[in-house]
């Protein structure tokens, strides 16, 4: 663990007097750097430190402006040059090393090659050059004369120890009960590193003062480190933190789903417990399903019913630009979100995130997707992930769904009769609406609404519930009902009319009334043009038919997948 300039100290000092050619600090900032390197200087009288900056140049401060890297290779051609004993520190040169080779980066792996040999067979040439950045591919010539340091995000441990440090250094001893440091706060500051707990810490006592040290954190403090945190996140692009005011009970149907995830809360209540007896913690889930069906009301509210916070990982944004840069990513995604837990991990769409997975001529993609697997099996630290996804028959490969990875797989329907009822009950109850209608009224809604979301659902009764307030009419009166009838009803037709037709038909038969209807004016003029056609009605009759069949073809394949995922995976309903 890599957490402070004295221990940054520490290792580069082991090395360079171990006489290490190359050393790669990584993920540490440049004035973290500096610091230590301005300590080490004068602690082993070295004379000689140099420095190079990609955007401020050579020199024994940084300061002349660059513009390219040949200042770079000049500069460390000459300097290895004198057998004097000397210290070469270079940030930001990651792009060299990225496995393209260009002309500069050809050169620099020449010259190094030159220098690990130099360093290697002469004990009496003393010279170390380091490399910092946030990550370097280092070439298989270049490996046995280098060291890798790497700055690795605090556990619970280390960030007590930098919330002391931060009270000594700021002469607050005299103000705070020592070892008394609400573990919240700790809990809080997970997840990021040193720098950035230091900074958090600078915030917060500026804003609160000592309190922030001397009780129980309350709700205005911890707001603030969300806060910060949301802010360090979003510079990683791949991770966010979601609030969530969802609750299982809120969830209209999905008895079984419900149940499986009340009941995982006394795994996550009782951790330490199950770790003392080397028992894991819950994996994860997958709920699939057709948009609009709940699956991400599901996970937020599986956060708050597992006490838990919510992170949602954006795997698109994992694929870097240079080679390598993609498993880097996915590695130091993964890193956060183990110091993170416990947690629940949410990735949304991941058929999306992973379509052409299958294809083998995309290597990069599959080697995304093994790291995500691998950690999946392994113990991830307590992130619970649920995955989130329409349709995974084809887009996925079988091993993603192995036991191990997800502990249960999910199938959630669109509600169906006396769901929906719920649904436009409870939806309008959220929007000050008491649904008043008839037993007959009610059935009709009920047949109307045949196939519809939870999203349709929520759609037509904002909409209704929105017309409904402007109009000014008084709930309870014989108005009230009257335009509530009107309007929802209007709705609800509305969405009839212009959703996507839905295939409920179980038989040929069925599908070729269907289809009649669907597209009676098209096929008769189809079955009308058959013959003495011109070029111009032929053109058209051919893509008409085109047309029509890919229709067909792609509603019977989404008819035919919703009824091998009822059949194959765990239903979510009662």
């Amino acid at each position: 663990m890599m957490n402070n300039n004295k221990a940054l100290e520490f290792e580069i000092t082991k090395f360079v007097q171990s006489n290490i050619p190359l050393i790669f600090l990584q993920k540490f900032s440049l004035d973290e750097v500096e610091k230590t390197m301005r300590s080490f200087k004068n602690k082993n009288s070295v004379e000689n430190v140099f420095y190079f900056n990609v955007t401020q140049g050579f020199g024994e401060q940084p300061g002349v402006e660059l513009s390219d890297y040949d200042v770079l290779l000049n500069g460390l051609t000459e300097l290895l040059k004198t057998d004097s004993e000397q210290i070469v520190l270079i940030h930001g040169a990651e792009s060299l090393f990225n496995g393209n080779r260009t002309d500069e980066s050809g050169k620099l792996m020449e010259i190094l090659s030159v220098f690990v040999h130099r360093v290697q067979t002469n004990k009496h040439y003393n010279t170390t050059i380091i490399f910092n950045g946030s990550h370097y591919d280092i070439p298989p010539e270049l490996r046995d004369g280098a060291m890798i340091i790497e700055n690795t995000l605090p556990d619970e441990n280390d960030i007590y120890n930098i919330i002391e440090d931060f009270i000594r250094t700021n002469h607050l001893e005299a103000y705070t009960d020592a070892g008394n440091t609400d573990p919240n706060l700790i809990e809080n500051l997970k997840g990021l590193s040193y720098y950035e707990i230091t900074q958090a810490l600078s915030f917060i006592f500026y804003e609160f003062g000592i309190k922030v040290f001397n009780s129980q954190i309350d709700s205005s403090i911890s707001r603030e480190i969300y806060t910060i945190k949301e802010q360090m996140l979003k510079k990683m692009g791949t991770l966010s933190i979601v609030e969530t005011t969802e609750n299982v009970d809120d969830i209209i149907g999905l008895d079984h789903l419900k149940a499986y995830i009340k009941e995982e809360r006394a795994a996550f209540s009782n951790m330490n417990l199950l770790a003392k007896n080397g028992v894991e913690l819950p994996k994860g889930i997958l709920i699939l399903g057709e948009p609009g069906t709940g699956k991400s009301m599901t996970a937020k509210a599986a956060a708050n019913a597992l006490g838990l916070k919510l992170i949602k990982f954006d795997i698109s944004k994992i694929m870097g630009k240079y080679v390598g840069d993609s498993e880097k990513n996915i590695m130091e995604t993964l890193k956060v979100i183990e110091h993170m837990s416990p947690c629940v991990l949410w990735i949304d769409e991941i058929e999306k995130a992973f379509s052409g997975v299958n294809d083998n001529d995309n290597q990069v993609l599959r080697r995304v997707f093994g790291i995500l697997l691998s950690w999946m099996s392994d113990d991830n630290k307590g992130a619970f992930v649920v995955g989130t996804a329409n349709n995974i028959d084809g887009v996925l490969p079988p091993e993603f769904l192995r036991k191990g990875r997800f502990d249960e797989i999910f199938y959630v329907s669109k509600p169906d009769e006396d769901a929906r009822l719920l649904l436009f009950e409870d939806k309008f109850k959220k929007r000050a609406i008491p649904l008043k209608l008839h037993d007959d009224e009610l059935e009709q809604l009920a047949g109307q609404s045949a196939g519809f979301t939870g999203a349709d659902i929520e759609y037509i009764c904002n909409r209704t519930a929105r017309k409904f307030h402007l109009s000014k009419a008084e709930i309870g009166t014989n108005r009230y009902r009257e335009t509530i009838r009107v309007l929802l009803f209007k709705e609800v037709q509305f969405v009839r009319d212009n959703r996507e037709a839905e295939l409920t038909a179980e038989n040929y038969n069925e599908l070729d009334a269907y289809y009649k209807e669907m597209y009676g004016e098209e096929l008769e003029y189809l079955n009308n043009n058959v013959k003495n056609k011109n070029p111009l009605e032929s053109k058209i009759s051919e893509v008409l038919d085109s047309k029509i069949s890919e229709k067909i073809n792609q509603d019977i394949e989404k008819m035919l997948n919703r009824k091998r995922n009822r059949r194959k995976y765990r239903n979510a309903d009662g």
